[in-house]
């Protein structure tokens, strides 16, 4: 009766995630529409297969031990640690990843709570074995201690490992996040030298209303904005402290109301109603000119430009 009612309750989670996947998915909505049929069928075909699984279940646990379908029932229970292991990846595929956003950090804490479970179900299930372990524990001390510390080691060489392959995936991707930000598509020109171009502002004009019109993308398109993005050196007059290498990211004052808002250190959103003569300063580049709200900045932009 538990292992229904656990059942159960799964499978209303599932259905509660494919709902609110399915109100908020485009794509999931415009596939249904278009596959009515197959689904159904699927369904049928998953509603089938559950219920001759939980007839077989049904007759394994009633069956006798001596008997063929209860010696298999044993078999199977031998296996339940990867069983339980197969249902729990199941589980975080259909369910709980989307529901976390599918972040690395979920899906650890998520394996690590699995494998403590299983621990417990097999240390519950098996009471002698345990006993055993225990005194064997606190018999051989030394011993003990060794395994733990080679444990320890091995772990410790594999997290810094990981640690340094996310270091260096970082040091290569954080320039683009830093620079583009969350455009999913960039379009620009290349020089000879391999730096930035100028193009005529119609050219951006003229990409927003094709893509704005297209029936393909204009459903899923959130805005298009023109950008100038150029390595300046910038003086900060009131302070009197100048910064070369500054990345200069210049577009419409408006462009937030479409792409997102900026915030501000403390969390606020800065409004999008700026004039010609204003700008707005990451954290990074305030602390190297020691700049605050109301400061004077002169730009020099590369000669070519």
């Amino acid at each position: 009766m538990g292992l229904t009612v656990l059942v159960l309750i799964i499978a209303l989670g599932e259905l509660l995630a494919l709902f609110l996947d399915y109100q908020n998915n485009i794509y999931l909505r415009q596939y249904v529409s278009n596959n009515v049929s197959l689904l159904y069928e699927q369904i049928i075909g998953l509603v089938l297969v559950a219920t001759g699984c939980a007839f077989f279940a049904y007759k394994a646990s009633t069956a006798k031990p001596r008997g063929r379908l209860g010696r298999l029932s044993l078999r199977l229970r031998s296996l339940s640690p990867l069983i339980a292991g197969f249902v729990a990846l199941i589980l975080w595929v259909t369910l709980f990843g989307p529901l976390s956003g599918g972040s690395l950090t979920s899906l650890e804490a998520y394996g690590v709570g699995v494998l403590l479970l299983i621990t417990l179900g097999m240390m519950a299930r098996d009471r002698i074995t345990l006993k055993m372990s225990l005194r064997n524990f606190t018999r051989r001390k030394t011993n003990i201690a060794i395994v733990i510390a080679g444990l320890m080691i091995g772990t410790a060489m594999i997290s810094g490992s990981l640690v340094t392959g996310d270091t260096l995936s970082n040091l290569f991707t954080r320039g683009a996040y830093n620079g583009y930000g969350y455009a999913d598509e960039v379009v620009y020109t290349q020089s000879a030298t391999g730096a930035y171009q100028f193009f005529n502002l119609s050219l951006a004009h003229g990409l927003y209303q094709s893509l704005s019109s297209s029936s393909t993308a204009g459903p899923y398109m959130r805005g298009v904005t023109p950008e100038i993005l150029s390595a300046v050196t910038v003086n900060d007059t009131t302070k009197g402290i100048i910064q070369s290498g500054v990345t200069l990211i210049g577009t419409y004052g408006n462009a937030s109301q479409a792409l997102g808002d900026f915030h501000a250190s403390d969390g606020s959103i800065i409004p999008s109603s700026l004039n010609d003569n204003q700008a707005i300063v990451n954290d990074r580049a305030a602390r190297d000119l020691n700049a605050t709200i109301g400061d004077r900045l002169t730009i020099f932009s590369p000669t070519s430009q």
